[in-house]
């Protein structure tokens, strides 16, 4: 009796380990199928798109995770790697009166050569308390006050002019526009800010987007997502700035 029961047991799981077994096998047979190159369509042309986190550096703004390169070159026209800087530092010796070029990157993206003199990571104290925002929140901060010409006259009589129009400043140095040596493109910025510090002051006049506001330097200051001109002036320099309605003149011009 036992060995009847036993072989019976012995059956039903051989029937089972065979129906599971089948199934298994039928289950293979339908993936070849839907994998067979005949029920494939071929795009030649197709691309394989992933999702693609857009990493936005003015929204993960850290002064202190900052990198601070110094030039030796004196003229602008001349600045390595000036189009992949955040922010582009200017202010001249009190002595000789000759400009001095820093360079802010957000991040390593640069590439060493022999006109940089030095290379730090930035202190937080160098800077007051910088919020990018999008233009039109912007737009609330600065109550829309609109100016779109800025100069800069220095003790040795050179000016630097920054134009707004398509929606950048645009840097011109004794009337020339200055081009980037890299890009071989205009040098063009979403903000300006002129640091009178020197000038015991203690004011921030920022331009950006088109709109001005000024600020105490020891207070938050705010300026549309975009690269930054940020020059100190001495004692011996003075600042002018107009609303001269810059784009629809050059839009006159050229038609």
């Amino acid at each position: 009796m036992n060995n009847i029961n036993l072989n019976k047991i012995i059956r039903n799981v051989t029937y089972i380990l065979i129906i599971f077994l089948i199934v298994l096998i039928l289950y293979n047979c339908i993936l070849l199928l839907n994998n067979s190159p005949f029920n494939k369509t071929s795009y030649k042309n197709s691309l394989r798109v992933e999702n693609v986190i857009e990493y936005d550096v003015y929204d993960a703004f850290n002064i202190n995770s900052s990198y601070k390169i110094k030039f030796k070159e004196d003229d602008i026209s001349k600045l390595p790697s000036l189009s992949k800087a955040e922010i582009l530092m200017l202010n001249y010796d009190p002595i000789t009166s000759k400009p001095n070029y820093s360079a802010i990157f957000f991040n390593n993206d640069f590439i060493t050569d022999s006109s940089m003199e030095i290379i730090s990571y930035i202190d937080e104290t160098d800077f007051p308390n910088i919020t990018f925002l999008e233009y039109e929140k912007l737009k609330n901060e600065f109550n829309n006050n609109y100016i779109d010409t800025i100069s800069i006259i220095n003790i040795d009589f050179s000016f630097s002019n920054f134009l707004y129009y398509n929606n950048e400043y645009h840097h011109f140095n004794n009337g020339i526009q200055s081009i980037d040596p890299s890009a071989k493109l205009p040098i063009t910025y979403k903000n300006i800010v002129i640091d009178t510090s020197s000038k015991k002051e203690n004011t921030l006049y920022v331009y950006s987007g088109g709109l001005f506001k000024e600020f105490k330097k020891d207070s938050s200051i705010y300026l549309t997502k975009g690269k930054t001109f940020w020059m100190t002036l001495n004692d011996d320099s003075k600042i002018t700035y107009t609303f001269s309605d810059v784009e629809n003149k050059l839009k006159k011009q050229n038609n």
